[in-house]
């Protein structure tokens, strides 16, 4: 007979562990989504991803499409040849939005920058292809 219950787990990305003040789409979920395959759990439910507006809460988000650029994995981009160098964010109890922000933003925009310089005709690309953007 198949089984046909699954249990899952109820747990916003931003809750892992990060380096960067809040969890992202870094090692950390990776490593999370392998520890419930192999505790036999089927699902991991998140939170929406748009990006958080008002008390940054994910249910009042002022993007219905977009991804809250906060979970965006910076080890990545930086073994991508992205980013120059890599630092860390003190480590806290708490997620402190707006701090987290400022200091991903400095490092995604040079990012962006690098991608631009490898690839000028992609954003042009994107935005024709996804119409939400202009709006």
């Amino acid at each position: 007979m198949e089984q046909i219950r699954k249990a899952g787990v109820l747990m916003p990305v931003a809750s892992l562990p990060g380096y960067y003040g809040i969890g992202d789409f870094g090692p950390a979920a990776y490593e999370f989504v392998d520890m419930l395959a192999k505790n036999g759990f089927a699902y991991w439910q998140i939170l929406p991803l748009n990006p958080v507006a008002y008390g940054n809460s994910p249910y009042q988000p002022y993007s219905s499409f977009a991804l809250d650029e906060l979970y965006i994995d910076l080890t990545s981009l930086y073994k991508e040849h992205l980013l120059k160098r890599l630092r860390k964010k003190e480590p806290n109890t708490k997620i402190d939005y707006t701090g987290c922000r400022e200091f991903k933003l400095q490092l995604l925009r040079e990012a962006f920058e690098a991608h631009m310089r490898r690839n000028p005709r992609c954003l042009k690309r994107f935005m024709e292809d996804n119409a939400w953007v202009v709006d």
